[in-house]
């Protein structure tokens, strides 16, 4: 990896982490000064990004979260059509996580993660966060009738996310790295 892109990958880390409720914003602000700088962002740049936007929640205002969602789905979708890298398994995780915590529960929201839990299949990016958000934001009707799995069953294995991870189809989990990459 570039020593630079750590480094920029950093700042745009922070941002993340800290109570700004402009932190998707600034976020997005770093990325694309990374990118001025002629630094070439990795997949790490962009998840840090869609991680700032997800936990805007934590702190910010109704217009806040409404802009971090729209970073989000720009960047995801900026990820998506990169001609040098695409969206990995923490992506797809994020992506889930910020509609989860950006938006409140309705039957659109349950469709537009459920449209993007298909993407991640087809990729075979299924992994441990994109279980998590999916048990956390869907019904557990909707989870089962998703993943194959009862969410009671998850909720008893999710300590040990192989457990369920081997029973999903191997085409969904297959370029799935059992790592984050945030």
């Amino acid at each position: 990896p570039n020593a630079n892109a750590i480094l920029w990958n950093r700042i745009i880390q922070v941002w993340g982490y800290s109570k700004h409720p402009g932190k998707a914003v600034e976020a997005q602000r770093c990325l694309l000064e990374m990118q001025a700088a002629g630094v070439q962002p990795d997949v790490i740049s962009f998840n840090s990004v869609l991680n700032a936007a997800a936990h805007t929640h934590l702190n910010g205002d109704p217009e806040s979260k409404e802009d971090a969602l729209k970073i989000a789905l720009n960047i995801f979708n900026e990820l998506k059509n990169c001609d040098y890298i695409k969206p990995d398994h923490v992506t797809y995780g994020c992506i889930m996580k910020c509609y989860r915590l950006l938006t409140k529960p309705s039957q659109e929201r349950s469709e537009t993660i459920r449209m993007v839990l298909e993407q991640c299949k087809q990729g075979g990016k299924v992994g441990e966060l994109c279980l998590r958000e999916l048990y956390s934001a869907l019904t557990p009707e909707d989870f089962e009738k998703y993943i194959g799995v009862s969410a009671e069953e998850y909720s008893e294995k999710r300590h040990v996310p192989s457990l369920v991870l081997r029973n999903l189809p191997e085409a969904w989990t297959i370029n799935a790295r059992r790592t984050h990459s945030i």
